[in-house]
């Protein structure tokens, strides 16, 4: 069926509103093929100029899919043949997706898309056997299972060793990887599931909208929900091109798409139309779930850049500086923001975020050659100490023996994050007497302590994280030049090449661009990327080092609780019944 035939039979069969001068057609974006795309025919539409919209699109609540729709129109007789086949169909369903919540694992990989490709995909495995609603049907074989786009589900195995530090890579190998072995073993089917699952996933990730919805009738307060509307899902984006954006009628719930009559393209008859999927562009983003670089002319770019967490763990910017440890330890995201301005790539020093990067590149109060930071390798023996001070009761206590084996475990593990009171890292300052002090703290309280309004130390941390900055970019350079020759992946390949012209561009600069250097105001963006969290601690015990695995009989012997800290006893006050 063409697509074109789509549009027909959502306006016969699910009470869409198509204006008669909108189509579905090839798209040409630049001269290079879109896939498709709609169009609108100036010729057929009777409009004041003085109108603000034209409503090009109106589409039912119940032609939608979200996760309240699909359950409403699986639950609908009149979307069956028999009231006994919608009975059918719903208990299937009910029995599959609570064996689905039961899942281990599946807590930290679930999302509102997540469980959108688990209904999508059962269904597709099951519609021989059951009657499905017919406009599900329909939306199933005609749109999502016959699109093709190439994003992240495409190759996201693939990107395993190049992406690995990427949040959204790792968590999406894992929700396929799990969808994957619960429907080989949960439902009846023949076909191969992994093919399966990633059309689906591609499909759903590339097309679904942040629709919001009215927490209750005439109230200000919205939720937004991960919804597919049928036509309004083939627009394309482009933030430069921007002519028209979707909206909600308040009294029916209808989701609209107008096209703004001041964006018309000058002396057009025919032109394509294009809402923004996200104000903001943020690059792999783009490539992860739209499978496209966007180009825009006018308005900032970001790439949230990941550090390689094996390189992390080879650097010492300062002795006894282990990246990797100290932004474990103290939680902090190990992401670098960039932004593109006027063909420039700039490093976002303007966010909290870097302000957490560069507490790692910072001097000692006392001498400019070493480190404020302290790392006690044995602060197993601290925690141990601190149990000892708390309000647990003696036959719960962890043993010193395990305090170090688990400690070892959570320093080598994948994940970003130590989930225990910071009780490694000894911080020196100075305080209001000009005389030296130590405390282990949380990043937040040692962003507070760190002397960046004094323009030497903050001069000095931002040459050291630039140094390092610019080591990694020629190690990372170098690993995307000698695996670009064997990814296959058209995306991937994509991917590599964006990021290789952003790090080369970097490299040739005859310094690093920051962004407060900018006196231009861009919209403000945090870094989307989350931490490495999804993988848990399941592969702490395999990277834990060896002398775990053959333990001494340990003890507090020439032990000196003060020897990293002048402020034990408030120290003791906060975690000794954390630990």
């Amino acid at each position: 069926m063409s697509m074109s035939s789509v549009v027909d039979w959502f306006a016969k069969n699910a009470n869409l509103k198509v204006n008669g001068a909108l189509s579905v057609e090839n798209s040409f974006f630049k001269g290079v093929p879109s896939g498709y795309g709609l169009f609108v025919d100036l010729a057929s539409i009777n409009y004041d100029p003085n109108d603000v919209t034209i409503e090009l699109l109106r589409i039912p609540r119940l032609a939608t899919f979200s996760l309240d729709t699909l359950l409403e129109l699986i639950k609908d007789e009149t979307q069956y043949s028999s009231k006994e086949n919608m009975e059918k169909l719903h208990a299937t369903v009910r029995a599959v997706f609570s064996q689905f919540l039961e899942l281990d694992g599946l807590k930290s990989l679930l999302s509102e898309t997540t469980v959108l490709v688990f209904y999508f995909t059962l269904l597709t495995l099951v519609k021989e056997e059951y009657e499905l609603p017919k406009t599900l049907r329909f939306y199933l074989e005609d749109v999502l299972l016959q699109v093709k786009v190439d994003n992240a589900p495409m190759f996201c195995e693939q990107a395993a060793e190049l992406y690995g530090q990427y949040s959204m890579f790792v968590a999406l190998k894992d929700v396929l990887d799990l969808l994957e072995d619960f429907f080989k073993n949960k439902v009846s089917c023949s076909r191969s599931v992994l093919p399966l699952l990633r059309q689906v996933y591609a499909a759903i990730s590339s097309r679904s909208l942040e629709i919001p919805d009215e927490v209750a009738e005439n109230s200000d307060d919205f939720v937004v929900n991960t919804t597919l509307v049928p036509l309004l899902d083939f627009a394309n984006h482009s933030n430069d091109l921007k002519n028209a954006h979707f909206d909600i009628d308040r009294q029916t719930r209808d989701v609209l798409l107008l096209l703004d009559v001041d964006r018309i393209p000058a002396n057009a008859t025919k032109f394509e139309i294009f809402i923004s999927y996200s104000p903001v562009e943020d690059l792999i983003s783009f490539i992860h779930y739209y499978g496209f670089v966007p180009s825009s002319a006018d308005k900032c770019q970001f790439i949230s850049l990941s550090f390689d967490r094996g390189y992390l763990r080879e650097q010492e910017p300062m002795p006894a500086v282990n990246l990797r440890l100290f932004y474990k330890w103290m939680q902090i995201n190990p992401v670098v923001q960039l932004i593109n301005f006027q063909n420039c790539w700039h490093i976002n020093d303007s966010t909290e975020q870097f302000a957490y990067l560069l507490l790692a590149f910072m001097h000692s109060p006392d001498s400019e050659s070493s480190s404020c930071w302290a790392y006690d390798p044995t602060c197993y023996r601290t925690f141990w100490y601190f149990q000892e001070h708390s309000s647990k009761r003696k036959e719960d206590y962890i043993s010193i023996n395990d305090y170090k084996s688990r400690i070892a475990s959570l320093e080598n593990d994948d994940s970003d994050l130590i989930d225990l009171p910071q009780l490694a890292w000894s911080m020196s300052f100075q305080g209001d007497g000009l005389s030296t002090h130590r405390g282990r703290f949380p990043k937040d309280e040692a962003l507070q302590l760190a002397p960046f309004d004094n323009e030497r130390t903050f001069s000095n941390a931002i040459d050291l994280f630039a140094k390092f900055f610019l080591g990694y970019i020629e190690w990372r350079l170098d690993k995307l030049e000698n695996s670009e020759p064997h990814l296959t992946s058209p995306p991937l390949k994509q991917l590599v090449r964006l990021e290789k012209s952003v790090l080369l561009q970097l490299l040739h600069e005859p310094h690093l661009y920051y962004w407060s250097d900018r006196q231009v105001d861009c919209e403000s963006y945090d870094c989307t990327l989350r931490p490495l969290l999804d993988r848990g601690h399941r592969d702490a015990d395999r990277n834990a080092s060896k002398d775990v695995l053959s333990l001494e009989n340990l003890s507090l012997e020439d032990y000196h609780p003060e020897d990293f800290t002048d402020f034990l006893q408030d120290e003791l006050k906060l975690y000794a019944n954390l630990v």
